[in-house]
């Protein structure tokens, strides 16, 4: 009996070494598994950052080509507006020059 008890005991130790043996492999596999998922999901959160930056870059981009744009045009009405005036003083002054020539003579 006692025989029989010891060896029942060392079953149930080799047992148990099996079952601890079998966890600590799954607990291996468990850290595997989840590593790489957080790699994975690290390089997803990564792509992302880098697609709304990408997107935040080109926005940005598109508003200064429009405030350039926009100021070209003002630049080019003012630019205008001021050979206009240029032009109407011109006439002006030579009307001025003119009649203060002829008006001496």
């Amino acid at each position: 009996m006692a025989r029989e008890t010891v060896a029942r005991l060392l079953d149930i130790e080799k047992a148990a070494a099996k079952l601890h043996s079998d966890a600590q492999q799954q607990a291996a596999d468990l850290i595997a598994e989840a590593e790489k998922a957080a790699a994975s999901w690290q390089n997803r959160r990564l792509e992302q950052a880098r697609r709304e930056a990408e997107r935040i870059i080109a926005a940005g981009k598109q508003k200064a080509e429009a405030e350039h744009a926009g100021i070209i045009a003002q630049a080019g009405a003012d630019a205008q507006r001021l050979d206009t005036t240029a032009a109407k003083n011109i006439e002006y002054a030579v009307d001025f020059v003119l009649t203060s020539v002829i008006g001496q003579q």
